[in-house]
Parts: C-alpha cells; structure tokens; sequence
C-alpha cells in the first residue's frame, strides 16, 4: 500500500488548485526574473568558483513569503542551468529541514509516507536506512505542520524539466533537550 501525505495547507498558505499553483509561480518567477540587480547577483555567484549547497527559504504563506522563496529557488535553477554539465544536473534528492509549530518533540522527525501530494502533483519521499538517536520516523508532527510543505510547489515547478523524479526527504526538527 502506498501512503502519500494530502495537503494540509493548500489554500490557506498557497493556492489550492494546480491552476492557481501554476499561474502563482510563473508570475513569481517572471517577476524575479525582471530584476535585474538579481540577474547580475546570480550571474557573478555562476561565474565565482563558490558552489551552491543549500539555501535557506521563508516559509510562511506564499502571499507574506513567496517572492522571496522565489528568489531562493530561482538562484537553484539559475545555478542548475548555467554551471552544471548536463551529467551533473540529475539531482536525484532534496533534504528539507524545517522548524516544528505543531506537535511538540526534542527529536528530528522523518515523515514515513511515500509521496507527499499537492495542487501539482505526487513527490516521492527516499527514505535512508539510518539509526540515531536524535532521528524518529514519525508520520504525525509532518501532518498539519506547514514548513516543507509550502517548498514543495517550488521544488516540482523548478525541477519539472530538470528532473520531475526529484525525491525529498522532509525532517522537522524538534526543541533539542538539554
């Protein structure tokens, strides 16, 4: 059987629908794609030898957060298009790492499901064989919790030419005990 975790936020954080989702997105995209101090600043990191290994995202609802999500996800593709061989742009997997607001825990927590669903689609989730005591596979804390959610939208719009099979791995990091 296949578990897939349904949208808890969609059309409160972001919209509901795959339309809306779509329409949303190349708006955003198309507007930070018109500044051009941003166009200079991703052209000159493209053509530093620094290399890209993460980035940190705003993850409130996309009408507080979404322009600057978007520049995030934008320096990501930008950085894909412009400074990877075509061998090297198989991006296989994303970790999302994200604050807890919802069920309260001292663990990182690992969603269990297999697929995450929203407006635009089925994401697969990989799951590593690991054992630490600060890891739990839980299901419950992902359920209602926003954070990684709101980043799966730009995650399908930005991979869907460069890999559609991206997989995540979302873990919610609790209040670490002392």
């Amino acid at each position: 059987m296949t578990d897939i975790r349904q949208p808890a936020v969609a059309d409160q954080f972001y919209p509901e629908t795959k339309a809306e989702c779509e329409e949303l997105l190349n708006k955003l995209f198309s507007n930070v794609a018109d500044n051009v101090k941003f166009t200079e600043f991703k052209t000159a990191f493209v053509a530093s030898n620094d290399k890209l290994h993460g980035v940190v995202v705003p993850h409130a609802g996309w009408v507080y957060s979404g322009e600057i999500a978007t520049y995030a996800y934008d320096l990501i593709k930008f950085y894909i298009d412009n400074k990877m061989s075509k061998t090297d742009k198989v991006f296989k997997k994303i970790i999302l790492i994200g604050p807890n607001h919802t069920v309260s825990t001292t663990k990182a927590v690992v969603d269990t499901n297999d697929y995450w669903e929203t407006p635009l689609g089925k994401i697969k989730l990989f799951k590593p064989e690991f054992e630490c005591s600060s890891f739990v596979y839980d299901d419950e804390p992902h359920l209602e919790e926003h954070n990684l959610e709101v980043q799966i939208p730009f995650i399908q719009h930005i991979f869907k030419d460069i890999n559609p099979n991206i997989e995540i791995l979302p873990i919610i990091l609790g209040e670490p005990s002392i």
